[in-house]
């Protein structure tokens, strides 16, 4: 497999031609920065590649400045919370879920 980042905002991993996980920073502040749209295709799961992605994007943040490297995940999302949970990840928040009308 490859792995690719693409200035630092933008992450993919590559296996046989595809894209089989991806992490996008979302956000950024002075001093800390947002990963989100991390995304595995369901039969590609299981191989840790969303956890070296995020791992790997987490790093170059702090890296380049970013004092705090956060995301968010669905609490229910059990099997996520797990991975980003091994990288060093811990839970700081849970927030409501609304909806604008």
């Amino acid at each position: 497999s490859e792995a690719f980042l693409r200035k630092g905002i933008y992450g993919l991993i590559k296996k046989d031609g595809e894209v089989v996980s991806q992490a996008v920073t979302v956000r950024k502040q002075v001093n800390c920065c947002a990963i989100g749209g991390v995304i595995t295709l369901s039969k590609h799961r299981g191989h840790g590649y969303a956890k070296r992605l995020v791992h790997t994007l987490s790093n170059r943040l702090l890296e380049s400045g970013y004092k705090e490297v956060v995301l968010h995940v669905n609490s229910k999302n059990e099997p996520a919370i797990s991975v980003y949970s091994k990288i060093g990840f811990k839970k700081i928040d849970e927030t409501a879920k609304v909806k604008f009308i």
